[in-house]
């Protein structure tokens, strides 16, 4: 299944994040789809999700199971902003999949 908060990222309830993370949402935690909040931001490009989701203690190199990080993902689909958001919070640069 899918994780609360990452319903909420994907359904852009940008409102609720803060409190599900309050209340306990592990930022860190992938779904059973194989995806980290972080990557289902980068996805949907909401640069203000991948600040809360940072604040909050979000691994920027996570790994889903193809070795794909987010940075990966967020160059892949030409987001820049992401992508700067990303190496500010120390995404790997080199990593490989």
């Amino acid at each position: 299944g899918i994780t609360p908060l990452i319903q909420a990222i994907y359904f852009n309830k940008n409102e609720i994040i803060p409190f599900l993370i309050k209340n306990g949402a592990d930022v860190n935690k992938k779904s059973k789809n194989d995806e980290f909040p972080i990557v289902s931001a980068v996805k949907k490009r909401s640069i203000e999700v991948l600040n809360i989701l940072f604040q909050n203690g979000a691994d920027p190199n996570q790994k889903d199971s193809k070795g794909n990080t987010a940075l990966m993902y967020a160059s892949q689909f030409g987001v820049i902003s992401a992508v700067e958001i990303l190496i500010d919070n120390d995404a790997d640069i080199n990593a490989q999949n």
